[in-house]
Order: structure tokens, then C-alpha cells, then sequence
């Protein structure tokens, strides 16, 4: 399990990946309540800023819960894969997530 795999990195002078233990908690009875609500609150504070910038022009009109999840999708799927599984740098990976979800695709 997540506990012995750990234990065999640390012994090999390997720290466990982050994504390890989050993967574990979504799935461990005991942590799936507390994630799920953490995911919530995330959600939430996201929907707030979607929706101030949506009511000052900067952000278009659309759904802040659809694009709170896709700004949260997005993050979470680069710093997964990026930072934890990669190594590569915090501040590249943030501006390209900026860019990403500002610009979209296109660049534009």
C-alpha cells in the first residue's frame, strides 16, 4: 500500500511523491470525506473571483461553476503533472496555466 511504498522510497533516499498520498486519500474511507470538502471550498473561492471578473468585463460571460472547474482542471492536471511527476519549475508551470486559461488554445 501507499504507507509500505513510501516507506522503500524513503529507505532509498527518494521522497514519495505528493500525488501518491492525495491519490491514496481520495480513496481511503477515512480521508474521501475531508478531500471532497477541500475540493469544494476550492471550487467555491474559485466561483467568487470567476464571478467578480465576470461582473467587471474581464472574464466573459459563462457559467463561474462550468469555468471555475475547467480553471481548477486545468492547474490541477499541470501541477500533477508537471511539478510532481516532472520536476519542473513551480513558476513555469504557473504562467503556463495563466496563459493557458486566459488565452486558451489560440493565444488570443
Amino acid at each position: 500500500m501507499v504507507s509500505r511504498g513510501a516507506a522503500s522510497g524513503a529507505r532509498a533516499g527518494e521522497a514519495p511523491r505528493p500525488s501518491v498520498f492525495v491519490s491514496y486519500s481520495h480513496s481511503e474511507e477515512r480521508f474521501a470525506l475531508a478531500m471532497r470538502r477541500g475540493q469544494e471550498v476550492a471550487v467555491a473561492d474559485t466561483v467568487r473571483h470567476v464571478k467578480e471578473a465576470i461582473v467587471e468585463g474581464r472574464v466573459r460571460d459563462g457559467d463561474p461553476d462550468l469555468l471555475s472547474h475547467a480553471i481548477l482542471g486545468v492547474t490541477g492536471q499541470l501541477a500533477r503533472t508537471f511539478i510532481h511527476e516532472r520536476n519542473a519549475s513551480v513558476d513555469e508551470v504557473a504562467d503556463a496555466a495563466v496563459a493557458f486559461c486566459i488565452e486558451g488554445m489560440l493565444g488570443r
